[in-house]
């Protein structure tokens, strides 16, 4: 049975209706305005309109930017597809395969191709034969070579005005590992690195050019510009050296230019920025933050061993940490090492959103922090009341967070390409007296679920498991949005979980997942252990973006992915109160706080830049926990002592200075913030008093520079 003509013209319409959204996607995306932003206001289906839009536009002699070609590919889809069915076929003409071939042939002699003109050409060619075997519906024929038509000018315009693309020579890098060329380049920050450059000609005539490195800003490359010369349908390997400038990776910019050519762009974005040294913080249960020390493991990455200091603070604050403490390293080693959190560390780290930023200053002079390290908790919030599920995460604010977004959780599946957009989650427990509940927040640029029951853990998907921590038996639950809609698989059921609920809401990258899980569904020992407000449990992210098969990210190791081993799964905690509303005193979110408490006795800070004068050596150290400062020279010219530390603050917001001094003052003695390291530039200071035997508050409030 075949299809009605209105039926067939609903269906044309809808296809130039999503057509036309693509290309508007497209446009937003790019942030187009002028005359392709005009091209909104066309009809979807008005092939009339477009026709007299692309005529205005194959008549203006301008060059084609690489941005515009991806606008005219999407209108150039939306425009066919009108012409198709909704054209009047009121031009005739054809192809000009011949001279457009001619012109294409030219251009390849000389190492240039022409991509959109050979994309139209091939367009022309599937029209042409459409055209042939319509003989007998003049009307579709006759639009089919006004198509014709149309693509023959256009293709004359990208002849005349396209960019010519260099194809017959580009640039890799890459770098040594285990003696072969390896894609992913690392980086040890302030260090320099060799990176090879490995130049490829595929032409059938000698050239020459010049390879260019393009390193993020703040990096270093010696000789960036490197000349090669090859003969035909060869290769050669150019060395460069780069040093990293931050601890954040970065494209890498590759040019290859040849002679009286366009160059060719290209970049390495497999790149790692290693520290000297790492720091990898446990999970921990509440109630051990603050009473016991915090486990964390260091890592020398370098083949020589590594000391100084480590100075943990909450992130994005300045000053003096929760702790400091003396490290010293072997080489090429990770170190396990338990570090005393001073008294008010838990406030502290509460109000920093449970980050930490640790500094390091190494015995060579090198100083560095790493920014941003997850405190992680193994702890459920209690609900007084059930909550709804509906895919929402206003009732999650006061939740402890378990983060899955880090490359070593992925067990090698993304082959070095892992990134936080691809797959990462942020993940929260609750409980209250009949059921435990489950929310997480997730990254993947592309959703796929086809499959259903107990083979969603193969697409995307999260995997939850709990035990007792004793026994062998577990119950394992997979969380997924499939054909069924959401859905909760119980492993040990072999059915969907019994009183099971889950939302799962999809929005631009990212999806929610919010479920409630009935502990009568959990086995006799699980259960047990729920009740005791101890259990054990793990999760693991499935992605799985069609052309690439599942890859994983697993909290624990060895708990969920390839082995279910409930001795590696950690404890958790039920707790009856809830941490971020716990009682206590208020921390507020600084950008700036030192007690000195955790320097040791006669030590000078680390973390802060010194600069004097006509000073001795020891005019500034750490007393009983206080900044002791001397100085014996008096008012003098010339003679200073400044102390300063980084801070990042909003250019002229108020803020408030609060600090405890005594002592004795002279006249130029002050306290206050400035734009540069000597304090000269938009400054901002308070006196201090002539002399106080007793601490003495000042609270001024002064505007950032």
């Amino acid at each position: 049975m075949g299809l009605d003509d209105a039926a067939l013209s609903e269906a044309a319409k809808a296809a130039c209706e999503e057509l036309k959204n693509d290309y508007a996607k497209q446009l937003d995306s790019h942030k187009i305005t002028g005359p392709w932003a005009d091209w909104k206001k066309i009809g979807a289906c008005d092939a009339k309109a477009l026709n007299a839009a692309w005529a205005k536009w194959i008549a203006a002699p301008m060059p084609i930017s690489q941005e515009e070609q991806a606008i005219a590919y999407f209108a150039l889809r939306w425009t066919l597809e009108a012409q198709r069915y909704f054209g009047k076929g009121d031009a005739k003409g054809s192809f000009d395969f011949k001279g457009t071939e001619s012109a294409v042939l030219s251009a390849n002699a000389k190492l240039l191709d022409y991509p959109t003109v050979r994309f139209l050409m091939r367009q022309a060619e599937k029209i042409e034969l459409e055209a042939e075997m319509s003989a007998t519906n003049k009307n579709y024929q006759e639009r089919c070579l006004a198509q014709l038509s149309f693509l023959d000018s256009l293709a004359k315009r990208f002849l005349k005005n396209e960019q010519g693309f260099q194809f017959a020579v580009f640039s890799n890098i890459y770098q040594m590992d285990n003696g072969k060329l390896g894609e992913r380049l690392s980086f040890i920050m302030g260090q320099p690195a060799k990176l090879r450059v490995r130049v490829s000609s595929y032409a059938n005539i000698a050239t020459k050019g010049t390879v260019t490195l393009q390193p993020p800003p703040g990096w270093k490359c010696e000789c960036a510009s490197v000349k090669f010369s090859l003969e035909p349908n060869s290769c050669a390997l150019l060395d460069f050296s780069v040093t990293a400038g931050s601890a954040e990776p970065a494209p890498i910019g590759i040019l290859t230019k040849l002679e009286g050519r366009p160059a060719v762009y290209g970049r390495a974005d497999d790149i790692q920025v290693i520290p000297a040294v790492g720091i990898e913080p446990f999970a921990v249960r509440q109630e051990e933050l603050g009473s016991s020390p915090l486990k964390v493991t260091l890592f020398n990455h370098e083949k020589k061993a590594v000391s100084g200091y480590l100075k943990l603070l909450p992130s994005g604050r300045a000053g003096g940490g929760v702790a400091a403490v003396r490290i010293s390293l072997p080489p090429s080693a990770s170190t396990p090492m338990e570090i005393k959190l001073d008294e008010n560390a838990v406030e502290a780290i509460k109000a920093h959103d449970f980050m930490l930023d640790a500094a390091f200053s190494l015995d060579d002079g090198r100083n560095f922090s790493i920014d941003k390290l997850d405190i992680d908790f193994t702890a459920a919030k209690r609900f007084t009341a059930p909550p709804k599920i509906d895919g929402t995460l206003d009732k999650w604010k006061d939740a402890l967070p378990l983060r899955l977004d880090k490359e070593e959780y992925s067990l090698g599946t993304f082959g070095g390409s892992w990134t936080p957009e691809d797959a990462s989650a942020t993940s929260y427990l609750g409980w209250d007296d009949s059921n435990i509940y489950f929310a997480a927040l997730v990254k993947d640029q592309t959703f796929n679920q086809r499959l259903v029951d107990d083979g969603m853990w193969q697409q995307d998907s999260i995997q939850l498991v709990f035990s007792d921590g004793k026994s062998s038996k577990y119950d394992g639950f997979t969380l997924a949005l499939s054909p069924k809609g959401p859905q909760i698989w119980s492993e040990r059921e072999m059915k969907s979980a019994t009183g099971g609920e889950l939302a799962v809401v999809l929005n631009q990258g990212q999806a929610i997942y919010e479920a409630k899980l009935p502990i009568s569904c959990f086995s006799p020992e699980t259960q047990a252990a729920i009740k005791s407000h101890r259990f054990h449990y793990s999760l693991a992210l499935n992605d799985d973006d069609a052309i690439v098969p599942r890859r994983v990210l697993e909290r624990f190791p060895n708990t969920i992915v390839y082995n279910k081993d409930v001795n590696s799964t950690p404890a958790t905690a039920l707790l009856e109160t809830e941490m971020r509303k716990a009682a206590g005193a208020v921390v507020p979110k600084a950008v700036f706080y030192d007690d000195f408490k955790s320097y040791p006795d006669g030590s000078i800070p680390f973390g802060y830049h010194f600069e004097h004068n006509l000073q001795p050596d020891g005019f500034i150290s750490v007393k009983s926990g206080m900044l002791h400062v001397v100085n014996p020279m008096g008012e003098k010219p010339n003679c200073f002592s400044i102390i300063t530390m980084p801070v990042k603050v909003v250019p002229g917001r108020r803020y408030r200075l609060s600090a405890e001094v005594k002592g004795s003052f002279k006249s130029m003695d002050a306290i206050g913030m400035a734009s540069d390291f000597f304090g000269n530039n938009d400054y901002n200071y308070i006196a201090m008093p002539a002399g106080c035997a007793d601490w003495k508050p000042s609270r001024p409030i002064l505007a950032a520079p």
